[in-house]
């Protein structure tokens, strides 16, 4: 045989032996991935449609003022509790102040009205002595007008004597009405200072009620940080007008990322909360992230859209809809990594887990 069949014959056998092996590997790959599918890859629903979010807190104030100083920077972090911006107060802390000043004249009015009240007390007391003491001596001096009578009659008294006694007799009892109306007008007297106490009292309550709306005006002229996280989108100047429920700048929990996933309706058939993700970041693809499922939404997004859609007018085209998934992140987040709400992911449900 001439070297040129022979060498001819030696590539023809190569290549089936490259043949072979090449349709071995693709048989392999294919059942291997059949195999994958049938115990993996047909209980795992994806989708592109997902993006990381995080509960963002608006900052605005509750009352009108010009913005005395900004306090934060941009993407400064903060906690809880920290000072963000401080709103000129003069007008409440000056108001402030002068119902200290009037809460402490209501309190004296209150300590001079019950002073009264007693005052009052002690001349019903001696009003009443009065009249005890008018009865009395009208009592003794009709027992003695009865006792000179028949004396005067059988001539042993004079007239003169009788008519003396009747006429302190009846000055008596004019005195003892007097008595008895002294001890009225003290008793109204009293009830009038009674009532000045109330009234006296209710001021106060009502000045202590504007003072606790002054401090708590006071206190609202430095608007604080309700969460931890760091400061995003502030629009704030020294020296701006602001108006109450004007969003300043916001807070973004960045600590408390999670993911909304919008799925196709038709992925969702065997999703459960609690259920596994694998979570890609396009940002970090090299750092793959875990999460579960942790609730679904109560309706899909073209309910909650501004104009949703108006299926029983018109033609009607069958779309398909996307439930939004939420789903929390298990453990950290990679150290040093820029990882901020809006970035998208690639978010994979393995919803072999069907016993939630």
């Amino acid at each position: 045989m001439e070297p040129d069949a022979e060498n001819g014959e030696e590539n023809r056998a190569r290549t089936r032996v490259f043949v072979f092996i090449f349709l071995g590997l693709l048989v392999l790959g294919g059942v291997y991935g059949l195999f994958h599918y049938l115990t993996y890859g047909r209980y795992v629903e994806s989708t592109n449609d997902a993006y990381l979010r995080a509960d963002i807190i608006e900052v605005a104030p509750k009352l009108p003022g010009y913005v005395e100083q900004v306090l934060v920077a941009d993407n400064q972090a903060v906690k809880a509790g920290d000072p963000l911006v401080r709103i000129s107060g003069i007008d409440t802390a000056s108001q402030a102040a002068q119902l200290t000043a009037e809460l402490a004249a209501a309190q004296a009015m209150v300590a001079q009205s019950i002073s009264r009240v007693y005052s009052q007390d002690a001349a019903i007391l001696a009003a009443r002595a009065d009249e005890m003491d008018a009865r009395s001596r009208v009592d003794y001096l009709q027992g003695e007008v009865k006792r000179y009578e028949p004396l005067t009659r059988s001539g042993a008294e004079s007239g003169e004597k009788l008519a003396q006694l009747r006429q302190q007799r009846d000055g008596a009892q004019a005195g003892l009405a007097r008595a008895g109306a002294q001890a009225v007008l003290a008793a109204q007297q009293r009830d009038a200072a009674a009532a000045e106490v109330d009234g006296a009292h209710a001021r106060v309550a009502a000045i202590r009620a504007q003072q606790q709306r002054a401090n708590s005006d006071v206190a609202l002229s430095v608007l604080r940080s309700s969460i931890n996280g760091r400061i995003g989108d502030s629009g704030v100047r020294v020296g701006q007008y602001v108006r109450p429920g004007q969003r300043l700048m916001s807070v973004v929990p960045v600590e408390h990322i999670y993911v909304v996933a919008n799925f196709k309706e038709t992925q969702v058939r065997r999703m459960r909360i609690g259920q596994k993700v694998d979570i890609v970041l396009d940002a970090l693809a090299d750092e793959p992230l875990k999460g579960r499922v942790e609730s679904f939404s109560p309706g899909t997004g073209s309910v909650f859209a501004l104009l949703p859609p108006q299926n029983a007018t018109g033609n009607f085209t069958k779309i398909v809809q996307r439930v939004p998934v939420r789903i929390k992140l298990d453990g950290a987040m990679p150290a040093g990594r820029v990882i901020v709400p809006g970035m998208s992911v690639v978010a994979s449900v393995d919803t072999r887990d069907n016993k939630n």
